[in-house]
């Protein structure tokens, strides 16, 4: 799922289909908006993204950057349990799925937590290798740009 995807679906579910209630409500130009929304724009910065859970603290951050996951963040598992909960009688068998959920979701967690990490190290290796790109030109006049 490409990140034209993601965002539009953001829009549709939680600004009814409204770009302008996207910006507004995240701040982020309704220019940037219209054009990821569109695909004319396809690679997000992180400030977007940033501004974006900030918004909306049940998107799932892995999913908005990679399209892997679960939409929702934090309270899938808590509904989920909630759900179990009201369904059964909390027995002892319904406390052992729910231990079982739980069990799942820090597993599912752990593996996203490995995931960020290596986003996160890749981003800081593309900064890194910009900055001594940078400092390597200094010396020469030559900018990233006119290189």
């Amino acid at each position: 799922m490409d990140f034209k995807t993601r965002i539009r679906y953001l829009i549709d579910n939680l600004c009814d289909g409204n770009k302008k209630k996207f910006s507004i409500a995240t701040e982020i130009p309704y220019t940037s908006v219209s054009e990821y929304h569109s695909g004319k724009k396809t690679d997000p910065k992180l400030s977007l993204i940033i501004k974006i859970l900030n918004t909306y603290k049940n998107v799932n951050a892995l999913w908005l950057i990679t399209g892997k996951g679960e939409i929702e963040g934090k309270d899938t598992m808590k509904s989920t349990i909630s759900t179990t909960m009201k369904q059964n009688d909390s027995s002892d068998d319904d406390k052992d799925k729910v231990i079982e959920l739980l069990l799942e979701q820090i597993t599912e967690l752990k593996q996203d937590k490995e995931d960020l990490k290596r986003i996160n190290n890749h981003l800081l290796g593309i900064s890194n290798a910009d900055n001594q790109e940078n400092k390597d030109n200094e010396g020469t006049g030559l900018s990233k740009e006119s290189a």
